[in-house]
């Protein structure tokens, strides 16, 4: 889904992370929060770990979701949804090409997911323009954790992987 914001004259420097955390209720989600939107229904609480980083003008935010009715801890699944935004900050058109995570379950085993774009789309993004997402992350432990990049690419050909922060996957009350 494709969403126009307003330009910012002064985005963020390249490198800047934002790691905030929320907890609620669904059905009691403050201003619709990402965190409350999407896969999953039910009367879960649900916890965000949201990761935000802005490489290049291009800004990533994620916000990951456990996803209860879709879950068997007993069979050893965790289902995880996530929820993204790239933003463009820039003054120049950039394109997804291609994504690759980086996947961490709790007993440190990890797993290198590569491809084309992002849910069957390589979106062409202008100055503030944002394309928003959502998927599914499977776990066979009761947490992990993701992080990963974009590869973008200018109008001028040049190319650069604009960069996921870590976010945790987790049970809602898995983490102390």
């Amino acid at each position: 889904m494709y969403v126009q914001r307003p330009a910012k004259k002064t985005p963020e420097p390249h490198g800047i992370i934002r790691v905030s955390h929320h907890l609620f209720a669904r059905g009691d989600c403050a201003n619709n929060h990402p965190s409350c939107l999407g896969a999953g229904a039910g009367y879960s609480i649900l916890m965000s770990m949201t990761s935000e980083m802005v490489t290049n003008g291009v800004r990533v935010r994620v916000s990951p979701e456990f996803l209860v009715d879709q879950s068997d801890p007993a069979g050893g699944v965790w289902l995880h949804a996530y929820h993204v935004e790239i933003e463009n900050m820039g003054e120049h058109p950039v394109q997804l090409i291609s994504r690759h995570w980086v996947i961490t379950n709790a007993r440190g085993e990890v797993e290198h997911v590569r491809g084309p774009g992002v849910v069957g789309h390589q979106p062409l993004l202008h100055q503030g323009e944002a394309f928003q997402y959502t998927s599914g992350c499977p776990l066979d432990t009761s947490m992990g954790t993701m992080h990963g990049s974009f590869r973008m690419v200018r109008e001028d050909g040049s190319a650069f992987d604009a960069e996921v922060a870590p976010f945790t996957l987790s049970e809602p009350f898995g983490l102390n």
